[in-house]
């Protein structure tokens, strides 16, 4: 979803005739389409198993990402982006796939990988950008920017990964695996209370509404995902303002991304390690904090770069240690398909 902001300044406003507020409006109606599919994509992966599903979402993501080339204008570019958010909204079941899988002590680790790779995104969003703007531009009558999103035609053909090798679930393994491991995982599947049914019951969702624990997870992370969602479709621009040209901007885009990918990891690890998930995740919030009012205060390129990584090194690791947190927090596996819901600040 960062490619968004590369292609900012890589021309896509200027060519398009966006407005400042056109490019927000752009920015945030993907959470439309994500928000209104995150739920049913979490109850479908019941019906269609997880490979189907995360199949689907690469294959969709993909195709709607790399059709924006084709776009003239703005109401195209919106229609768009409200289809690339809900292909993207298919992977929300993947953290439900994970909490039925590892014990409680280990998903924020496991979850940090996940996310991590999202940091790791942005950095190569950077890289490409860079290589883009500097060989690409104005070849064969292409934009930049265009060359930027045709790339995204790469990630459909790991579609067909996840389709061959990801298990339908943990009683159905497939591939790699010898019998005495298959029991194994069925066993530590089983210790993080989860049998083989699974069944949606409304009346959890009065439980969880019930659960005060919830809410403040559902603030937090709305909060987190929030300054995340702002950060990331503005930050090759909010770089080019402290100074840069707009080719250098790309290329210093991908340091904030790359320490958040290493901190998404390390603050997830430690928090499994220790056992302790709200400390951990005060303590990036006070980071994210810390990250703002350098860059509201300072003016020296050195340090609001520094204000830029200290805000997605805060941020990130947030989301993923907070997501952690409520499958910890409910047992079974109907109890967390529910709480998935609450990963809608996304």
């Amino acid at each position: 979803r960062s490619d968004l902001g590369n292609a900012r300044i890589a021309g896509l406003t200027e060519d398009l005739h966006l407005s400042n507020q056109q490019y927000s409006n752009v920015a945030s109606v993907f959470y439309a389409g994500y928000l209104a599919f995150q739920l049913p994509s979490t109850l479908l992966i019941r019906k269609i198993t997880a490979p189907v599903q995360f199949f689907l979402c690469a294959m969709l993501w993909g195709l709607f990402t790399t059709c924006t080339v084709a776009v003239k204008s703005y109401g195209s570019l919106i229609a768009l982006r409200i289809l690339v958010g809900a292909a993207e909204a298919l992977l929300q079941g993947g953290l439900y796939f994970v909490s039925i899988i590892y014990k409680p002590r280990e998903l924020g680790s496991r979850l940090a990988i996940i996310y991590s790779t999202s940091s790791l995104a942005g950095a190569c969003n950077g890289l490409i950008a860079l290589g883009v703007e500097e060989n690409l531009s104005g070849v064969n009558g292409w934009a930049a920017w265009q060359w930027l999103f045709l790339a995204r035609v790469i990630p459909m053909g790991f579609a067909f990964v996840d389709l061959i090798f990801v298990p339908a679930s943990p009683e159905k393994l497939r591939f790699f695996f010898n019998e005495e491991e298959k029991a194994l995982i069925l066993r530590r599947s089983r210790l993080a209370q989860n049998t083989s049914e699974i069944k949606f019951l409304p009346t959890l969702i009065l439980v969880l509404f019930k659960d005060p624990v919830f809410w403040l997870c559902v603030c937090v992370f709305s909060g987190m995902t929030f300054a995340s969602a702002a950060f990331t479709n503005f930050l090759p621009a909010i770089i080019k303002s402290f100074g840069w040209s707009s080719v250098t901007a790309q290329a210093m885009s991908v340091i904030p991304y790359a320490i958040s990918a290493v901190t998404t990891i390390f603050w997830a690890f430690l928090s499994d390690r220790i056992g302790q998930r709200l400390l951990i995740m005060m303590t990036n919030i006070l980071i994210a904090i810390i990250g703002f009012i350098l860059l509201l205060t300072v003016h020296s390129k050195g340090a609001l770069m520094v204000g830029a990584c200290f805000v997605l090194a805060g941020v990130q690791p947030g989301i993923a240690i907070t997501t952690a947190f409520i499958p910890n927090s409910l047992p079974g596996r109907t109890l967390p398909m529910h709480s998935s819901y609450s990963d809608s600040g996304r």
